[in-house]
């Protein structure tokens, strides 16, 4: 009888010894898995904070090479607005010329046609002192005409080299 007490007393303890390491087993299993969604958790903060970074440098990057290519462009035209102004002004200026010239020739022709007329009158004299009257006002005003487009031309070429140089 003694002895079956002693085996029944064994039995109980290493039931309970037994049920006491499969509780330690879980509780270890359990801090185990705990850990590891904690590391888990740690790393995915850590990846989302270099994700942000890694973000966030792109986006300035980007700015700065829109800002660069927006500059390039803006540089561009405002080239391309000075030549079409350039352009411009040479070709009003060119067709001024043109203008003058044709009313010098229209004028040359108007005396050559008096100077005929008044050849074919009796008056010759009389009106050949007129004509040189008309010629000397005519020559007078075309000179200052000619000054005036000079001067005309210079404040142009000015403006532009002013231009230019801002």
């Amino acid at each position: 009888l003694l002895h079956f007490a002693a085996m029944e007393i064994q039995r109980i303890w290493r039931s309970t010894r037994c049920r006491r390491k499969v509780f330690s087993y879980r509780i270890a299993k359990v801090e185990e898995e705990s850990i590891v969604v904690l590391q888990r958790a740690t790393r995915r903060h850590i990846a989302i904070q270099k994700f942000s970074r890694a973000k966030s440098s792109a986006v300035i990057l980007q700015s700065l090479v829109r800002k660069f290519f927006a500059r390039e462009y803006l540089s561009f035209l405002h080239f391309a607005a000075t030549e079409v102004q350039r352009i411009w002004r040479s070709a009003r200026c060119r067709r001024k010329v043109f203008s003058y010239r044709i009313e010098e020739e229209s004028a040359v022709t108007v005396q050559r046609m008096l100077r005929r007329y008044l050849a074919r009158n009796s008056l010759f004299r009389y009106r050949t002192a007129a004509a040189l009257k008309i010629q000397s006002s005519f020559r007078r005003h075309a000179q200052v005409k000619h000054f005036q487009l000079l001067l005309d031309s210079t404040v142009i070429v000015q403006s532009f080299f002013r231009s230019a140089a801002v």
